[in-house]
C-alpha cells in the first residue's frame, strides 16, 4: 500500500526532489541530513525508499530486517557496487569507516539521506560514543561540519530547512573510449601499455583518490597485453589478494575465453597472477610486467627490492581512501625512485568514474572525516631545538579544527592504515593521550599513547590462561599470554600506539626528542609501571626504540602480510613492578631464542638478529622449575601454542632422554615425533611430510598429544 504524506512531509519531500533534480543534471550526488527523533526521520526515509527499485537502494544501520539493508560492519562488502539511494541510520551509532565506504557506491545523480538525532542532543547520547559515556568529541566535530558545510540540505524536525548552496553545474559528455570510463583512465592504460613496450623501461607511479578507476585501469591494460602478446606473463602484487579484486574482475570481463583459478587468469599461454610480496622476493619468478596495487601499504624497503628485481614495474596507490592513504608513500618512495630509476614517470587520475568532479558528497566525506588532512608545511631548517614539547587537550582540539587537521595529517602521512575510525578513536577513546612537538603553534611530530592493564587478579589469571582477550590491551595480554608472565595484566602500561614525524623532517632527531620527552613526562607521574610499543620488526626501527631505553621482550611468530616481518614488543620499566615484568619476559625471550632462531624465525633479517643481541645457545640449566611446569601444563591443555612453550618442552625431553628407560617407554611414533620437532627443531611443513600428516593443524595436534603423554610419563616417575 503506498505511503501517504502529510502537508509538512510533502514540503520536505519536494525540497529533496528539487535538490536531486539539480544533482542529476550535474551528474553529482545530493546529501540530505535529517536531524530529529527516529520515528520522524524514518517516515521521511520510507517515502524516499519505496519508489526506488530493489538492488538500487541501500539502508545502512543496525539490526537490518529487509533486503537492501546492511549493518555497518558489512559496508566493505559493497565496494565496486552501485546504488541510486543510500540511507544511513546514525541513531544507533555512527561508523566513520562504513560511512566513507558506502558513500563510494552512490552514483552521480544519486541521493544520500543521513538520519541523525537532534544536533543538540546527539553528542550526549549513549550510542554516539562507543568508547565512553561522556559527550562525544567526534560527534561534536561532525556536527560542526554539518553546520558549516553549505552543500548538504539540512532538515531539522519538524520542518526547518537549510537549503543546499552547492552550485551544481551542468555536466558535459565524457570524452573516453570504451572500456575506459574517463580520459584519465584512458591515459593510464596507454601509459601501462607503453611501459610494457619500452626497450628501456621507466617505472610508472599511479596515484588516485578512491573511485577514479585506478585498479580497473590496471585490469584493462593487463587484458589488452594478454590479448596482444600470447604467452605474456603479468604478476600482480598487493598487501592482500582482496585488494586486487577490481583489477581481476575488469580483466576477466575483457577476456571471456580466459581460464580463471584462484588469484590467477590464464589466457593464450600467458597469465595474470597474484603473488605476495615476500613470495615474489623469495622466488623471483620470471615476469614480463609487475603491477603493484595499493603500494603504499607495503614497506618502502620491500618496494625497493621489488624495483631492483623487476624494472618493468608499475606502482599504484590510493591517495585518499577509507582503508588508508598513500600520500606518505609518494613522499618517501620518490627518493628511492630518484636514486634507482631516474626518469620514472608519475600519473594521477583526478576524474571520478561514477560522478563528476567537484561532487559535494565526496568533499563532505573528505572534510568531515579528515581524509584529506594535511600537516603544516615546515620551515626549511627546523631542528629539535626549535620545537616545544606539549601534551594536547582533546577538548581543545575540537575548538581548533585547523590544528586537528594538521595533527591528523601527520598520523595519516606516517601510517598507511590510518582510517576514518582512527579519528573517532583519537578523539573519544578513554585512557588515550596525545603528545606533540610544535613550532610556532603548528604540530610537526605527534605521539599517541594508550593506558593498558590494571586488571584484577582473577581477570589477569584468565588472560594468562588465554581465556580472556580484552580488546585494547595488547601489551598486558601479550606479556601475560605470549611472554608467559602470569601476573603481567595486573600492572599498568603506557603503550605508544603511533609516532608520526613530518616526512620532510625525518632523520633530524624529532622522533627521538619526542619519545624522550614523552617518557620523561610519564615517569614523573608515577602512575605507570612500564612503557612499551609493538611494531613490525626491523633493525633500524628497533634501534630507534632502543636509544630511548625500550628493549625487546617478545618476538611474534607469524609474519605480517604487509612487511613480511614478525611483530616486536619492546618495554621500558618505570618502577620495581615494571622491572619484575620486564626481567621475567626478557629472561623467557632469551631462553626461547635459540629454539626460535633455529626454527620458526630461522630466516629473520641478520641485521635485526644482531640488533636484538640475544644469546645463541640455550642455558645449561635443565631443571624444570614451577614456571616451566605451568608452561607445559598450559600447552598440553591447549591453552598455549608450541612455540611459546618450546623451551620448557625442550628441557622436559632432554631430561627424559638422560634416562633412556623413561623415554623409551613412550610409543615409537611419539619418540620419533618428539625427536624431530623438539630435538631437531624440524619445521611444521617438513614434519607434515615426514609423518604424512594432513596439514599443520594435524601436526600440532599430534605433537601436543605426544608431549601430553611424555609429561604424564615424567610425572609418574618417583
Amino acid at each position: 500500500m503506498p505511503l501517504t504524506a502529510d502537508a509538512t512531509t510533502e514540503i520536505l519531500l519536494a525540497a529533496v526532489a528539487a535538490l536531486q533534480h539539480q544533482a542529476r543534471a550535474a551528474n553529482q550526488r545530493a546529501l540530505v541530513i535529517a536531524a530529529g527523533n527516529p520515528a520522524w526521520s524514518r517516515s521521511l526515509a520510507e517515502h524516499l525508499w519505496s519508489p526506488v527499485p530493489a538492488g538500487q537502494r541501500l539502508w545502512l544501520g543496525e539490526n537490518p530486517d529487509q533486503p537492501d539493508q546492511l549493518p555497518p560492519q558489512r559496508a566493505g562488502q559493497l565496494l565496486g557496487q552501485e546504488r541510486q539511494l543510500v540511507i544511513v541510520d546514525a541513531h544507533e551509532g555512527f561508523s566513520p569507516d562504513a560511512f566513507a565506504a558506502i558513500s563510494g557506491t552512490l552514483v552521480g545523480g544519486g541521493l544520500m539521506l543521513v538520519r541523525v538525532p537532534p544536533l543538540a542532543d546527539w553528542p550526549g547520547q549513549t550510542a554516539a560514543n562507543p568508547y565512553a559515556g561522556d559527550d562525544s568529541r567526534f560527534i561534536r566535530h561532525l556536527i560542526r561540519h554539518i553546520q558549516q558545510d553549505p552543500a548538504p540540505l539540512l532538515i531539522q524536525e519538524p520542518d526547518r530547512l537549510r537549503p543546499s548552496a552547492h552550485p551544481y553545474p551542468t555536466s558535459a559528455p565524457r570524452q573516453a573510449v570504451s572500456p575506459c570510463r574517463s580520459r584519465d583512465q584512458q591515459e593510464t592504460v596507454a601509459a601501462l601499455l607503453e611501459l610494457a613496450n619500452q626497450p628501456s623501461p621507466r617505472p610508472l607511479v599511479i596515484t588516485a583518490d578512491r573511485g577514479r578507476g585506478k585498479s580497473a585501469a590496471l585490469g584493462i591494460a593487463a587484458a589488452r597485453l594478454l590479448q596482444q602478446r600470447p604467452g605474456y606473463r603479468i604478476g600482480v602484487c598487493a598487501p592482500r589478494p582482496a585488494a586486487c579484486t577490481a583489477l581481476f574482475e575488469r580483466a576477466r570481463a575483457l577476456l571471456p575465453g580466459a581460464t580463471a583459478a584462484r588469484n590467477q587468469l590464464a589466457y593464450h599461454g600467458g597469465f595474470l597472477q597474484f603473488l605476495a610480496a615476500d613470495a615474489l622476493l623469495a622466488q623471483q619468478p620470471s615476469l614480463d610486467l609487475l603491477l603493484i596495487d595499493e603500494a603504499a601499504a607495503l614497506p618502502v624497503a620491500m618496494l625497493e627490492n621489488l624495483l631492483r628485481a623487476y624494472p618493468r614495474i608499475a606502482f599504484a596507490s590510493t591517495v585518499h581512501g577509507y582503508e588508508g592513504t598513500g600520500r606518505g608513500f609518494t613522499l618517501r618512495f620518490a627518493r628511492v625512485l630518484d636514486r634507482l630509476a631516474p626518469g620514472w614517470r608519475s600519473l594521477q587520475l583526478a576524474q571520478p568514474i561514477r560522478w563528476e568532479a567537484g561532487d559535494p558528497l565526496e568533499q563532505f566525506v573528505f572534510d568531515a572525516l579528515l581524509m584529506n588532512a594535511e600537516p603544516a608545511e615546515p620551515g626549511p631548517a627546523v631542528t629539535p631545538a626549535d620545537c616545544r614539547f606539549v601534551e594536547l587537550d582533546r577538548d581543545g582540539l575540537i575548538d581548533s579544527p585547523a590544528y586537528l587537521r594538521q595533527l591528523f595529517g601527520l598520523l595519516v602521512l606516517a601510517h598507511y592504515r590510518t582510517r576514518p575510525e582512527d579519528l573517532y578513536r583519537l578523539l573519544d577513546a578513554p585512557d588515550l593521550r596525545l603528545f606533540a612537538l610544535e613550532q610556532a603553534g603548528q604540530p610537526l611530530a605527534v605521539a599517541v599513547v594508550g593506558h593498558e592493564g590494571g586488571f584484577d587478579a582473577a581477570t589477569a589469571e584468565a588472560i594468562y590462561r588465554g581465556r580472556r582477550r580484552p580488546r585494547g590491551h595488547l601489551l598486558a595480554q601479550s606479556l601475560a599470554f605470549h611472554a608467559g608472565v602470569p601476573d603481567a595484566a595486573r600492572y599498568q602500561y603506557g603503550r605508544i600506539l603511533r609516532i608520526g614525524v613530518h616526512p620532510l623532517l625525518q632523520r633530524r632527531g624529532l622522533g627521538s626528542v619526542l619519545l624522550d620527552n614523552l617518557i620523561q613526562a610519564l615517569e614523573r607521574e608515577a602512575s605507570l609501571d612500564a612503557i612499551g610499543a609493538s611494531f613490525s620488526a626491523g633493525a633500524e626501527l628497533l634501534a630507534f626504540w632502543q636509544r630511548a631505553g625500550l628493549q625487546p621482550v617478545r618476538i611474534g611468530l607469524t609474519r605480517e602480510h604487509t612487511s613480511g616481518q614478525p611483530s616486536l614488543l619492546v618495554l621500558k620499566p618505570l618502577n620495581k613492578a615494571g622491572q619484575s615484568v620486564f626481567e621475567r619476559a626478557r629472561q623467557r625471550l632469551e631462553q626461547h631464542w635459540p629454539a626460535l632462531h633455529e626454527g620458526a624465525l630461522r630466516d629473520l633479517d641478520p641485521a635485526l638478529v644482531r640488533q636484538l643481541d640475544l644469546p645463541v645457545t640455550s642455558p645449561v640449566e635443565r631443571e624444570l622449575n614451577s614456571a616451566d611446569q605451568e608452561d607445559i601444563d598450559s600447552f598440553v591443555n591447549g591453552e598455549r601454542g608450541y612455540e611459546v612453550c618450546a623451551w620448557p618442552i625442550e628441557k622436559l625431553i632432554a631430561r627424559m632422554r638422560e634416562n633412556p628407560d623413561i623415554f623409551e617407554r613412550l610409543e615409537a611414533v611419539d619418540q620419533q615425533l618428539l625427536m624431530h620437532k623438539v630435538v631437531d627443531k624440524c619445521d611444521w611443513p617438513t614434519l607434515c611430510r615426514t609423518f604424512k600428516l594432513d596439514g599443520q593443524k594435524a601436526a600440532r595436534r599430534q605433537v601436543r598429544q605426544a608431549v601430553r603423554r611424555a609429561w604424564q610419563q615424567w610425572q609418574e616417575e618417583p
